[in-house]
Parts: structure tokens; sequence; C-alpha cells
């Protein structure tokens, strides 16, 4: 009987993504797991396993191809190995601290963009547009950010397809993930010496340097406003946007750090996934794993609780935020002192920063009433979700079935909504329903991939044009948001253009019936006097 995994042939073979091993010599038998892809032995066209058995893709060695040979590095985007001395991209420097600034500017300054580029277009109406809340773009905001982080931990198994080797969706995605995804030649490999474990750590860097960069902006803001005439910065503003960087970089740091703890068993020995040459659990492994218990996982439930305490100011700004640093003492705090949870407790007065953090936390969300409780708890089931779609990608090892739980869930989120009707407009709660219809779409497309992926075979015949047809519905999926940004940014140029236009053809116009009225049309009385006077 052929083992799993492998092919048998007049040689004992491996499918693509598998990688054997010997299990016993005495009767012979060899045993095959799974690797990450793109590390093993890759399917082409034409070729259905590998000799011999335990075959790396190129430049790869060790137990499941866990490393790159000496003297090559791993490429950042991609488990592709690369001579350590051609690392020298060094334009990723650059484009990457444009992207943090940028980034970090954009929380802060929250520019309208939605309706910047609806008042550029329709400029020639004669009633200015209704200014927008700043309520509503957070929630569009949240809507946007949370579709595309989905999106990535639907698809984050599915590398070997043609979806996820675009640059595009790569980019697009890697955008709300706080990274810059630019797979292309010259940006992979900034510097040599990267394996697994460190391109992991390296991913959420992007989240720390947000994080520190917002305190550093609102010191250099401070110092400005008192040595020149500038507006002094509002606290507010900065706690707000720093709060809204660590909603955003959840999802980024609890999947990177749950892939650091996602361990298998290979020819005996517990070994890291991502890099099996690694025997579980290391120091730094049982220090990320300490975090996830006192951090990842009570942070929900602080969000929680924290938010309702926070609306009935039964708490400070200063305490919630200490809830959000260090979750689990807070919630041992809260439970072990009942009276902080008595409704009819003390209430705190207002401190600075607590509009601006209300508006972040629940100004999007329903508001208690008389009708319904409300629903300002609301972010931390959207961060909740997320964690439950991280722990299934990570910890479930079919990829078949972690596909098939991803759809399960992707539906149940679709169903939880509709249900509630969390948002406090009806614009934000249609374009969530669409966004998790499309998750769910996202996920059933994606299930073939799965299917052929955890039989490490190709799709052939027919079966061909169809994943074609799924590959380029994921596009569309992934690219029709940035396309209407596009659309709409370029209708702003074009309006804009029109708009100069009609203004310098009117005051060309003008200017020449002066230049007509003063150098042309005299009349001829004023011409013959003048004639006279000069003769």
């Amino acid at each position: 009987m052929c083992p799993y995994g492998g092919r048998c042939t007049k040689n004992l073979e491996s499918l693509p993504n598998f990688w054997g091993y010997k299990k016993q010599n005495n009767p012979p038998t060899i045993q095959f797991s799974r690797c990450p892809v793109g590390y093993c032995c890759q399917a082409k066209v034409g070729r259905k396993g590998c000799v011999p058995y335990d075959k790396c893709n190129i430049g790869r060695y060790g137990r499941l191809c866990g490393t790159c040979l000496p003297g090559f590095t791993e490429t950042l985007f991609t488990p592709l190995c690369r001579q350590s001395e051609k690392c020298k991209d060094y334009w990723f420097w650059p484009v990457a601290v444009i992207f943090v600034l940028g980034f970090s500017l954009y929380v802060i300054i929250e520019p309208d963009i939605p309706s910047m580029l609806y008042r550029r277009i329709i400029w020639f109406r004669s009633t200015s547009p209704q200014v927008t809340e700043p309520d509503s773009q957070q929630g569009l905001e949240r809507i946007v950010f949370f579709y595309y982080q989905a999106i990535d931990i639907l698809s984050v198994q599915s590398s070997n397809n043609i979806v996820w080797d675009n640059h595009f969706t790569q980019f697009i995605v890697g955008l709300f993930n706080f990274g810059i995804r630019l797979n292309r030649e010259g940006f992979a490999c900034p510097f040599p010496g990267l394996g697994p474990v460190s391109k992991v750590l390296f991913h959420t860097v992007g989240v720390f340097l947000v994080l520190l960069l917002i305190p550093v902006i609102f010191f250099i803001h401070s110092t400005m406003s008192k040595c020149f005439p500038f507006r002094p910065p509002e606290r507010g503003v900065y706690l707000s946007a720093f709060l809204k960087s660590v909603f955003l970089g959840y999802a980024v740091l609890a999947r990177n750090s749950l892939t650091l703890l996602h361990c298998v068993t290979v020819d005996g020995v517990n070994c890291l996934f991502i890099n099996c040459n690694v025997e579980c659990y290391t120091w730094w492994q049982k220090l990320i794993g300490t975090l996830i218990l006192i951090y990842f996982l009570p942070f929900v439930f602080a969000l929680f609780f924290g938010t309702k305490k926070l609306y009935r100011k039964h708490i400070s700004v200063v305490h919630f935020f200490l809830a959000c640093l260090f979750p689990l003492p807070i919630l041992s705090y809260w439970f072990l002192n009942r009276r902080h949870l008595d409704p009819r407790g003390e209430i705190i007065r207002d401190a600075g920063g607590r509009t601006a953090i209300a508006s972040v936390l629940y100004g999007s969300y329903r508001i208690p009433d008389n009708v319904s409780s409300g629903a300002i708890y609301w972010e931390s089931v959207l961060i909740g979700r997320m964690l439950v779609l991280i722990l299934t990608a990570v910890l479930v090892k079919d990829p078949f079935l972690s596909s098939l739980v991803l759809l399960l869930l992707c539906v149940i989120n679709l169903s939880s909504h509709i249900y509630f009707l969390p948002f406090k407009r009806v614009l934000d709660n249609r374009v969530e329903s669409i966004s998790l219809f499309c998750l769910v779409l996202i996920a059933v497309f994606n299930l073939p991939f799965m299917a052929y992926l955890s039989e490490g075979v190709l799709p052939t015949g027919p079966m061909l044009q169809v994943m074609d047809v799924f590959m380029w519905c994921h596009v569309i999926l992934i690219g029709f948001l940035p396309l209407i940004c596009v659309l709409l940014f370029l209708a702003a140029i074009f309006s804009q253009l029109v708009r100069f236009v009609i203004h310098f053809t009117r005051a060309f116009r003008k200017a020449l019936g002066y230049f007509r009225c003063f150098g042309y049309h005299r009349p001829l009385e004023e011409l013959h006097d003048s004639l006279i006077d000069a003769a």
C-alpha cells in the first residue's frame, strides 16, 4: 500500500509539498509529512512526483526542508532562497519608511478621502454636499481593514496558486496588514541572514513602528507648538490614533505569534512547522506562549467589559488604556472587585481624550436606548472573530479541513451580523453585510485549491478551466475596492481639469472683452478728435 503523501511507481516518489523520511528499517517503511507551501518538491506540468522522496525545493535542506542552504537567504514574501551576496535590495528601506510614516499620519489626521473625492467630482453643484461625520468614517474604515485582514487569513495557505503569486493582490492585502509586499526582483531580499523565524518576526515590525511613531510625532508636534506659532496638539487625537493602531495591528501580531507556536512531529521530533530544524519548545516560544495567554486571549474580554465601563463612565481613559496594555491583571482586578461592576457605582468625571476614544470604540455602533441594549461592545466581537479565524488557520493542520472550518466560520459571522446589525448607519450595516458575503465567496472559491493542495496534485482537464474561473473571481473580490478608488480618483482629476478649462475659458473671454473694449472698439468720434489733435 502506497503511503499518504507518496506516489508508488518504479521508485517511491513524494507528492508536491510532501517530505518523506524512513520510519523504520525492518521492514523498510517510509512516511510522509506535509511541508510548508513552497519548501519541498513542487508540482509541475508533466511531473506528478519527485525523486528522492525527501527532495527539497531549490536552495533548501533539512527536516521538512526548513531552512536555506549555507550562503543563501530566504526572501521576505516567498519561501524562495537567494544567494546572500545578492541580497542588496536597499530600495526596500525608503519605501518602508514612507509607508510607516504615511500610515501613522493617516491614523492621526484621519482624512475623509471619500468626501474629498466627492466634493471634487461634483464641484459644479450649487449646494454643498453633506459633511460626513467622523463616526461614520470610523465604521467604513474598520470594515475595509478587517475585510482585507480576513482575506489574508483565508488565503494564507494557498500561496501555491496563481492568486497569491499575483503581485497586485499581495500588494493590496499587504497594505492593510502593516506590510509592503512588493514581491518583485529588487525588493524581495533587503538584507542577508533572513530565516523562517526571523522573517515572521520582521513582519510584525511595522505594527510596533507605527505604535512607536505616534508618540514621537506627538512629542515633535508639542515641541514645535512651543517654539513656533503652531496649534498645540490635541491629546485625544493621538490617543485615539494609538488605540486604533492597536486594534488594526492585533490580527497581524496574533497571527505571527501563533505561527511561531505551530509545532508538528516529524521523524519522532517535535519541531516548528515553518522551520522543522528548530525543536519545540525553545525559550522564546515559551515567552510567546506566555504573551498569548496573558495578552492576546484576555484582550478581547478586556475590550468587551472595558468598553461598557468607559461608556457608563465607571472608569477613566487611563484605566481603559491600562486594560488594553495589561488585560489579564486588569480583568482579574475587575472580577475580584465586584463593586467596579456595579452600574450604580461612582461615575468618573470626563477627562481629556474621552470623546476621541469613545469615537474609536463605539462611535459607529448602536448606542443603548429604551428599545435595545445597543452594540457598543462590537469592536471586541470584530477582534474576537478575527482571533478565531487565526486559530483555525494556524492550528488545523490539514489545508482542506482548515478551509472548510473557515468557510463555516465566515457563514456564522455573516449570520450574526445580519441578526444584530450593530452599526448605527444603515449604509455601514449594508457594506459590512456585503463584505462578509464576499468573504464567504472567497472561502468557497478557496476550497478547491485547498483540496488539491491537501492531496498534493495539480488540477488537470476541465477542472483546470474551472480553477481559472475561481482564481479570477478571487482576484476580483480582492481588487474591486481599490479599482473603485482609482476610478474615483481619476474622475476627480478629470472633473478638476474640466473645471480648470471652464474657468480658464471664462477668464480668457473676459480678458478678451476688456481688450476689445479699450483697444479696437473705441467710438469713431474719439478717433476723429484724436486725429485732429495730432494734426
